[in-house]
């Protein structure tokens, strides 16, 4: 009966859940109570499946993620419970049904961790599930602490003993640092063990201060730097340099005077120039760095004669001097006289001057038309003592005048001279002998004028006087004079004429009847690359039809290869094998013969530098660079002067290949690889490019090689390394300046 009750107890309390839901009324109920017959048993729910696909997944150092999947409709909730290696399972939390994934947080870094999930009803809770088990990351390690306890000891002229107290925390590695009075400091090694507590620094110069600093590092970072110590290397007893020898003067101007000497030292602390005017005494003028082998003396007078020598000094005295070297600086040049009008046309005139300077660079023509103001009409070069107006108006008065200039600067005007175009023909000019016999001489000239009625002819016989021989029709450009002697000298001139008058004369042309003409001489090499050898030569003949050029290749035979014409003094040899030697003679011919052989000369064609690829990266005012990423040290610095990057140009031209010549007397350097040739000269904002003259900066005359202490020479790189055919790039952040050579 006990038992009943209580199955009958347990019935009425889930009445409204079951016994509703399958249709069981209140008087069968009462039936059965009274009649004590058994009733069905009704069983509790079925709990939900376990979660299944349980992971677990490092987040980080205290963060673990754990994953699960689950196919039961009927799950209300999931509890999550974990333990630790050989520990229990407890509950660390619950979530929804809707939820898959759970962040477990809060852990201990580097520790296993084990998991397993239960879902739960109203009324049930399924069995677990599998476990899932993650070791969360190692904790961040944190960078090592400031070294402490540095101390500098000098041992010697050149080793320094640095020690120090271990840093706390974790240390891989030490970087040591060293730098001298006012310099920057630069990493000198590093210390791979961790537990270093000394170094022998044995790159360190006698008498010298350094300053070191060292810094600790692991995978957290680095650490701040240690104090900074120093310490002075002990010294040495130190003689005198070595005189410099060879002092010359390598370039004079107006204000300044070039100076360049060998430097025969290898111990010096700098140079000492001196300077004195006529009888004078010395006086140092300035002191120089070490290695220093040139000096510009600039803002001293012009026209004056200045006496140089120098000496070498370190701390253990002088050297002795020089030898004594003079130099005049120049005056600004004479101004020309004489300038005439030398002939008119309607459209063009000519003038001509006496050039009585030995210092010019050239010649400034300046022109006034009409009444108007005078301008500068043009500039000729050094020597020239006539220039050409043309394309001028017919029926207007031109006005010319000239002065000469040099680096010191311009000279007094020339007299002025005025004429109206129109009027006597153009002279002719060019005038030449085209061929000799012995009784016989032709000539040849340039007709200039377009109003001509034709050209006398003038002839003097010897010493004789000049007497007009013929007249020739407008246009003639030729004539052969017939019926001479033999071995006899004969002189010719020509000059237009029409009705206004006659043009001024040509130039004078002589020559001798009869004979074979004079050999040339002074043949000698102009110029060698690859593949071309140029020649010139002196023209001795008055009467030779052209020069028979032979040439051997080697050791072989001498063969003729060319023939050239009259008065031709040069000549260039194309096609040639590179590295080879060529050697050449000259002689003159005419119709009775050939002349002698002049001197033979000798040249070996250059053997082509090849290009290389190369990337190369260098930074304003640091000593590093890199050459394809390897680092790289050079012993000056890159500039800015001007706006432009200076810098010693081999440091650049010798990674791609090309080589780099200097030249102490002409002040000039040349770089040259493959096809590109480069000559660049000191204090010139001109080089010449494949022969070709350039500027070096089309926006900035100023910028142009310049000498900085200790005495090196500072290129600009922009212009050398885009015409040896590379790319520049400039990073204004860093300072960085990238030159890119890549192979053809």
């Amino acid at each position: 009966m006990k038992k009943f009750l209580l199955l009958f107890l347990c019935a009425v309390m889930i009445s409204s859940i079951v016994f509703t839901g399958i249709g069981i009324n209140s008087s069968v109920m009462a039936n059965s109570l009274e009649e004590e017959t058994d009733i069905p048993v009704v069983l509790p729910p079925t709990p939900p499946v376990s979660p299944s696909e349980v992971n677990a997944t490092t987040v980080s150092s205290s963060e673990i993620r754990v994953v699960w999947t689950s196919s039961s409709d009927d799950t209300t909730e999931f509890i999550i419970e974990r333990k630790q290696e050989e520990g229990s399972y407890s509950q660390i939390t619950t979530v929804s049904s809707s939820t898959r994934q759970y962040n477990d947080s809060g852990l201990t870094p580097n520790t296993r961790y084990y998991y397993k999930i239960k879902a739960a009803n109203k009324v049930a809770v399924s069995g677990y599930s599998s476990e899932a088990t993650a070791i969360t990351s190692p904790a961040p390690v944190t960078p090592p602490f400031k070294p402490t306890g540095l101390t500098a000891t000098a041992n010697s002229t050149s080793e320094v003993r640095l020690t120090w107290a271990k840093a706390s925390g974790i240390v891989d590695r030490y970087e040591i640092e060293r730098k001298t009075s006012g310099g920057n400091y630069q990493l000198i090694n590093t210390i791979s063990n961790g537990n270093a507590t000394s170094y022998n620094d044995t790159g360190a110069s006698p008498s010298t201060t350094y300053y070191y600093r060292i810094i600790a590092f692991n995978s957290g970072g680095a650490s701040p730097y240690s104090d900074e110590v120093n310490a002075t290397t002990q010294g040495v007893i130190v003689n005198p340099p070595a005189k410099p020898t060879k002092l010359t003067t390598i370039g004079i101007f107006s204000d300044k005077i070039n100076l360049s000497w060998v430097d025969n030292a290898d111990s010096e602390a700098g140079y000492k120039v001196e300077r004195k005017t006529g009888n004078g005494n010395f006086m140092e003028i300035i002191v120089l760095g070490p290695n220093r082998t040139t000096y510009s003396d600039t803002g001293i007078s012009p026209n004056t004669v200045y006496t140089y020598r120098v000496r070498a000094y370190n701390t253990g005295g002088n050297s002795d001097y020089s030898n004594e070297i003079n130099g005049s600086t120049i005056n600004f040049p004479a101004a020309p006289t004489n300038l005439i009008v030398s002939s008119t046309s309607t459209d063009r005139i000519s003038i001509s001057w006496q050039d009585n300077a030995s210092n010019e660079n050239g010649f400034r023509i300046e022109r006034k038309v009409d009444n108007g103001n005078w301008n500068e009409l043009t500039t000729v070069k050094a020597n020239a003592t006539s220039y050409t107006d043309t394309g001028l108006s017919n029926n207007r008065t031109y006005s010319y005048r000239v002065r000469a200039y040099n680096d010191a600067g311009n000279s007094s005007y020339s007299n002025e001279v005025s004429t109206k175009t129109g009027g006597v023909p153009e002279k002719p000019t060019n005038v030449k002998i085209t061929n000799v016999s012995t009784d016989r001489i032709s000539i040849s000239w340039q007709d200039n004028a377009s109003n001509e009625n034709g050209f006398r002819i003038e002839r003097k016989v010897d010493n004789g006087n000049w007497n007009e021989l013929t007249t020739v029709k407008a246009n003639a450009t030729s004539y052969t004079d017939t019926g001479l002697s033999n071995n006899r000298t004969y002189s010719y001139r020509v000059r237009a004429y029409n009705d206004a008058g006659n043009s001024g004369y040509s130039n004078e042309v002589s020559t001798k009847t009869g004979g074979v003409p004079e050999k040339p001489t002074n043949v000698k090499i102009t110029n060698v690359s690859t593949d071309r050898i140029s020649i010139s030569w002196q023209d001795n003949a008055s009467n030779e039809n052209g020069f028979r050029i032979e040439r051997k290749v080697d050791n072989g035979n001498w063969r003729e290869f060319d023939i050239v014409g009259t008065n031709i003094t040069s000549y260039t040899d194309t096609d040639l094998s590179k590295n080879r030697s060529y050697s050449y003679r000259i002689r003159a011919y005419n119709d009775i013969g050939n002349s002698e052989y002049s001197n033979e000369v000798s040249g070996k064609t250059i053997n082509k530098n090849k290009r290389k690829k190369a990337t190369t990266r260098l930074y304003i005012g640091r000593t590093l660079y890199y050459v394809n990423d390897q680092v790289k040290e050079m012993d000056t610095a890159a500039i800015i002067m001007e706006g432009r990057t200076l810098l010693p140009i081999k440091y650049i031209a010798e990674p791609m290949g090309a080589s780099v010549d200097w030249n102490s007397k002409e002040g000039k350097i040349t770089i040259e690889l493959e096809d590109n040739y480069i000559e660049i000269w000191l204090d010139k904002n001109v080089a010449r490019v494949n022969g070709e003259r350039k500027p070096i900066d089309d926006n900035n005359i100023n910028v142009k090689p310049v000498i900085i202490p200790p005495g090196r020479t500072m290129l600009p790189l922009k212009f050398i390394a885009e015409n040896l055919g590379c790319q520049v790039e400039w990073n204004s952040k860093i300072q960085e300046v990238r030159v890119i050579s890549s192979e053809e």
